[in-house]
């Protein structure tokens, strides 16, 4: 019965303090009526109820239309709300003992906003309101530990407010972030999110902000690494990495909307496709500091690969201990410039037009520059030994408008094929 009727009415049942788990999983309900008692909430009690929208307590008054009164609910089970797609205004108890479980609101896409009590991030779920797709506004306790794996993915997050603090519209995150887990925000439409506050913040896990959309990201002096994957595909103007990142993962920015970077002194190494297919980057800054000089001495396989707006590689320039430069790192430099051809009739292309290398670089990887038919000047600097199997290679003749290059004094060898099809 009760999974065909429109409205339940367990108000009356004083002796219920816990709805058993998948106890009305898939119901046509509109509405139940809670008692006063009930504290707890099954593993997925109305899971894949899409028209559930109005959670009452029995001998409360409420305003007509959607609400969901958990109040008096100390602990909600895993997927306990998953799909309920009509729960649009959520009350949750104030307690920061208050436990949600995983995926427990998962792709609730009406909820609007929610305020979250808890401190110790343990007692919030993986997913928790993943797929959440109408939540913009969210309250924080300050002293939240972490921000657990997937809870906020597929969110549209416009607004954070710290409880109990003013909004000054900056949306500090809660300066006891420690870490932000992964996916946190995958997938997420963000307006802007600052962790200035958060002093204690030591890391940004995997996958964390891939594929959101972020106008804004401001990171804390304290964080050491972002991990692999973090920012792979998101939409994001630009990011400051601060002087305390020694370790980037990698792919961090691969396929990403970014379009300026300035990185931390104390990063030691650029890894393997950190902004590979970043088509949009035209500005990149290997920051220096009185304290710290640039430390990267190794550019990984693909790190730059399809970075079609860069025009040079000038930002290497402070890059004194710099030493190897990996395959294809900066290969695919170009892109097609519509309509426009060359002299020979064949298609012109913008990119990259120079790169220049310093005296400290002394290997170069298998087609570290290759592909490239924008590029028409190189200096490879007084380090380079040897010049590999197809380093420079494009695959097209009469298209490359390479004129000028530059050898090392200390060059030994050159490679099959290094630079064949240029000119």
């Amino acid at each position: 019965y009760a999974r065909g009727a429109s409205s339940f009415n367990i108000g009356e049942c004083s002796q219920i303090t816990f709805i058993p788990d998948y106890e009305f999983g898939k119901c046509s309900m509109r509405e139940i009526i809670l008692p006063p008692g009930l504290t707890g909430i099954g593993d997925g009690a109305f899971q894949q109820s899409p028209n559930l929208r109005r959670i009452i307590v029995k001998g409360k008054t409420y305003d007509a239309g959607a609400v969901a009164d958990l109040s008096n609910i100390t602990k909600i089970g895993n997927y306990a709300f998953d799909g309920c797609k009509s729960l649009d205004n959520i009350t949750f108890n104030a307690s920061p003992s208050l436990k949600i479980g995983v995926s427990s609101f998962a792709n609730c896409s009406s909820l609007a906003a929610v305020i979250l009590p808890m401190s110790n991030a343990n007692n919030i779920g993986e997913s928790a309101f993943s797929g959440c797709t109408s939540l913009t506004e969210v309250s924080f306790n300050d002293s939240l530990t972490y921000i657990p794996s997937n809870s906020f993915s597929s969110t549209a997050i416009k607004k954070v407010i710290i409880t109990g603090k003013e909004y000054t519209g900056n949306n500090y995150m809660p300066a006891g972030i420690t870490y932000v887990g992964k996916n946190a925000f995958q997938d997420a439409k963000l307006s802007s999110l600052d962790f200035t506050k958060c002093r204690s913040l030591s890391y940004i896990d995997e996958y964390a902000f891939a594929q959101a959309t972020i106008f804004s990201l401001l990171l804390p002096d304290g964080v050491e690494k972002i991990n692999a994957n973090a920012f792979n595909a998101a939409i994001l103007p630009s990011l400051n990495i601060p002087d305390s990142v020694y370790l980037l993962g990698t792919n961090v920015f691969r396929n990403s909307s970014i379009i300026e970077i300035s990185v931390s002194p104390n990063i030691r190494e650029i890894p393997n496709g950190t902004f590979r297919d970043c088509s949009l980057l035209t500005s990149v800054e290997l920051r220096n500091s009185s304290s710290s000089p640039c430390s990267i001495t190794s550019i990984g396989d693909y790190a730059f690969k399809g970075c079609c707006s860069i025009r040079n590689t000038d930002f290497l320039s402070g890059a004194d201990r710099l030493e190897s430069i990996g395959s294809y790192a900066f290969s695919e430099c170009c892109k097609e410039n519509d309509g426009v051809k060359n002299i020979y009739g064949k298609v012109y292309y913008t990119g990259i037009l120079d790169i220049t290398l310093p005296n400290s670089v002394t290997d170069i990887g298998q087609n570290a520059f290759s592909e490239n038919y924008s590029l028409e000047t190189v200096n490879l600097g007084a380090g380079v030994k040897v010049i590999p199997k197809d380093a420079f290679y494009v695959k097209t003749k009469d298209i490359s408008v390479l004129k000028k290059v530059i050898l090392s004094d200390r060059l030994t060898r050159i490679e099959s094929m290094a630079f064949s099809n240029n000119g």
